[in-house]
């Protein structure tokens, strides 16, 4: 067979497929194709020289590439992007080659450029990134100069350089996330996720126009990083974003508002921003008046000189003796959300809550929420023999102990709600065990399946919970798991089952550890032995009652040192105490409250 040039075909493709090349080889009999130059497959030093089209035309997924009308045809695979060239060809007539190649591309409508370093040259890497910005280059065992790798930190176009087999992205044409700068020009609203932060040059925002709203929205299901980090992260490219001298309107979601205050400027030269707090939206300084006045509350704690249980008692007592429980029943969310509680008449469970766990942010003990339900079929005036049971949401928070000064190290409840009384100080539903799933008459349960996992007293109870939660999902149908095989629904079973467990601690620091540890998890066996050290770590942390006397006496230590108190106050004040405490015991919950501060429970459905 004769040797061919396919150059004068009038191809739209730089490539040709396998199965063109009988089409091609029909022209070459016809003579329709000049046979000038060369066409050999893919050559490596010391290789035989093989020169027939025959032999490529046996092979599957084959490209040929070429360069112009008077020069040879190089030839690449589908997997391996590579021009090639007969060797005592190009060495003979390099620079000409070069010279052809660079016009044949220049002319080329083609957005996809596969180079090698024998035809890669300064003159067409220039050419390409100045002239052709809309294409993709793929560099084969190509070394970018600083200089070349400097005219490209900014470019935005689709670069891959390939060494060793190893490919990298170093330049892509999206300017953020997927969006070209030339989308971001027209953009007025940007939403920005974890991926963003930790990845993208915030420094390209420039593009966007002035006044755009960038909206953060962090998700990190996988707990990959903790909230602190993330915090930071934010903060950083805050700062980058103010010194893009551009106008922006930044919403920000706040959790930990203790770490925020610690990394965040009181103001910025071009940003507004809104803080995402509570379900609401509202501008940054209307955040830090909250703060303020957040912040006077416990001022006097941060700079005493307490222990953690001392600390938090001294912020229960403040949020238990907040103002009186009252309903808004037109208005809900005026008795639950921090942005009203601070300033209004209104009080109920849920703002009792939050308002307990922020300010126990401030003083650097972890909390997180917690939903239960209680029994409130005692409004209709049942005895106890004939009365249904009638469930309401009911909001507590869990609250992580960890205090070498009285040797109390664990997860306790916390209801401020139940200690609600003006009249008394009363501490009785301050730190609750787990196990107080019935007090007097009142039922009480969980609203999250997991959450059970926290009333332990042994292993094996332990144990016994989990191997439920384990059988009940994995019989329940599921979408998520219905095309999947056992062993994959099984292992899908495990990952959220351990992930539940998880997050009903989350507030104990260590259960960051265990996140890590589940990232690893493979196999059943994975999972068998991380929940096994989950459930002994918790038997330590679960259900570990604490003495009256010892929550009575943090209290006084954390009153006198707030309020320096002479011992003659502060026995008398003891007395009081002490009889508080034992009338409380006979008022357990429900109790009786002035009409306007009832519960307000005739919407079930509603959390109170």
């Amino acid at each position: 067979m004769n040797i061919k040039n396919l150059w004068n075909l009038n191809l739209k493709h730089k490539y040709i497929f396998t199965n063109d090349i009988n089409e091609l080889l029909q022209y070459i009999e016809k003579g329709e194709v000049n046979t000038d130059f060369l066409v050999t497959e893919q050559y490596k030093p010391g290789d035989p020289i093989n020169n027939t089209l025959d032999n490529q035309a046996n092979k599957n997924n084959i490209y040929l590439t070429y360069t112009d009308n008077n020069h040879q045809v190089a030839i690449s695979t589908n997997d391996y992007y590579d021009t090639v060239i007969h060797p005592e060809f190009f060495k003979k007539h390099k620079q000409e080659i070069i010279k052809a190649f660079n016009k044949n591309i220049k002319n080329s409508k083609e957005t996809y450029f596969s180079l090698n370093a024998n035809l890669f040259n300064d003159e067409l890497f220039d050419y390409l990134i100045t002239n052709r910005q809309d294409a993709t280059l793929y560099l084969k065992d190509i070394e970018l100069t600083e200089e070349q790798l400097k005219k490209i930190d900014n470019l935005f176009m689709n670069i891959t350089l390939e060494k060793k087999n190893i490919k990298q992205k170093i330049c892509s044409k999206y300017a953020f996330d997927y969006k070209t700068p030339n989308e971001l020009k027209n953009l007025n609203k940007l939403s920005i996720y974890l991926n963003n932060l930790i990845q993208e040059k915030f420094e390209n925002l420039r593009f966007l126009p002035d006044n755009a709203i960038i909206d953060i929205m962090i998700c990190d299901y996988n707990h990959n990083y903790s909230e602190e980090e993330i915090l930071t992260l934010m903060s950083e490219k805050l700062d980058i974003l103010d010194n893009l001298n551009k106008k922006f309107i930044v919403k920000i979601p706040v959790d930990k508002r203790n770490i925020f205050q610690k990394l965040f400027k009181t103001n910025y030269n071009n940003l507004d921003l809104i803080i995402k707090n509570d379900l609401y939206e509202y501008p940054y300084q209307q955040y830090l008046d909250e703060e303020k006045k957040l912040d006077g509350m416990i001022e006097p704690i941060k700079k005493a000189n307490l222990s953690p249980l001392e600390k938090y008692i001294a912020v229960y007592n403040i949020v238990k003796n907040f103002k009186p429980y009252k309903e808004n029943t037109e208005n809900p969310e005026y008795s639950r959300y921090l942005r009203y509680i601070l300033d209004n008449d209104y009080m109920v469970c849920a703002g009792y809550a939050k308002l307990l766990e922020v300010l126990l942010d401030k003083v650097g003990i972890n909390t997180q929420h917690l939903s239960v339900s209680v029994d409130t079929s005692y409004k209709k005036g049942f005895t106890l023999e004939e009365k249904p049971v009638e469930y309401a949401g009911h909001a507590r928070v869990i609250v992580n102990l960890d205090d070498d000064k009285y040797n109390i190290h664990g997860l306790y409840m916390s209801d401020p709600t139940w200690d609600n009384n003006l009249e008394n100080s009363y501490l009785n539903h301050a730190i609750m065990t787990f196990d107080k799933m019935q007090i007097s008459d009142i039922l009480f349960k969980y609203n999250t399946y997991s959450n059970i996992i926290l009333d332990i007293h042994n292993f094996q109870e332990f144990n016994d919970q989990v191997n439920f939660l384990l059988k009940r999902k994995l019989n329940k149908d599921s979408i998520l798991t219905q095309n999947k095989t056992f062993k994959e629904k099984l292992l899908y079973t495990y990952k959220d089952i351990t992930t539940s467990v998880i997050d009903s601690f989350e507030c104990d620091p260590n259960s960051q550890k265990f996140y890590q540890a589940l990232k690893n998890c493979q196999e059943e066996n994975d999972y068998i032995n991380l929940l096994t050290k989950i459930g002994h770590y918790l038997v330590t942390r679960i259900n570990k009652p604490i003495k009256d006397e010892i929550i009575l006496q943090a209290n006084l230590t954390g009153i006198k040192v707030l309020n320096n108190l002479d011992e003659n106050t502060l026995n008398n004040l003891k007395n009081e105490q002490e009889i508080s405490h034992e009338k409380r015991e006979e008022l357990y919950f429900p109790y009786i409250l002035p009409e306007d501060n009832d519960f307000n429970l005739e919407d079930k459905n509603k959390s109170i």
